[in-house]
């Protein structure tokens, strides 16, 4: 007598599942959000500290930044503002900036520049234009 042997059907694997260390794929996007949110976060920090860093080193002491301001406002270009800078040099502790507000001591400037030995004649003829240009706007 022949036995008839029952073959169970058995449905193939979908692969490992519970094992340690394997993606659950419901966290999937929560985890991939999570990682963009930190390196954004990152990222945003480092460009705050970098921010601050350079303003930090821009940032100006007030009178220089007042003299700069009053000498734009004047008209005076890079060179003449260095020329103001060398009267303010040669007239002791004086600011450049004072020069430019006071018309005295611009003048008392260019006389002790005139006076001393060791200027050489290009500061002082471009101290004189200097003090000539600001007096012609402060006349007009």
């Amino acid at each position: 007598m022949i036995t008839p042997v029952v073959v169970a059907a058995v449905a193939p694997s979908a692969g490992p599942r519970g094992l340690v260390g394997a993606p659950d794929p419901a966290l999937g996007g929560v985890e991939l959000y999570m990682l963009a949110f930190a390196v954004a976060t990152a990222l945003l920090a480092v460009l705050l500290v970098a921010w601050a860093l350079w303003t930090k080193r821009r940032a100006k002491p007030p009178a220089d930044a007042a003299f700069d301001t009053l000498a734009r406002r004047l008209g005076l270009g890079t060179r003449d503002r260095e020329t103001v800078r060398v009267l303010a040099a040669s007239h002791g502790e004086a600011k450049p900036v004072a020069l430019l507000v006071s018309d005295s001591a611009l003048r008392a400037a260019l006389v002790e520049m005139e006076q001393q030995v060791g200027m050489s004649g290009e500061h002082v003829v471009a101290a004189r234009r200097v003090v000539a240009q600001l007096a012609s706007e402060a006349v007009a």
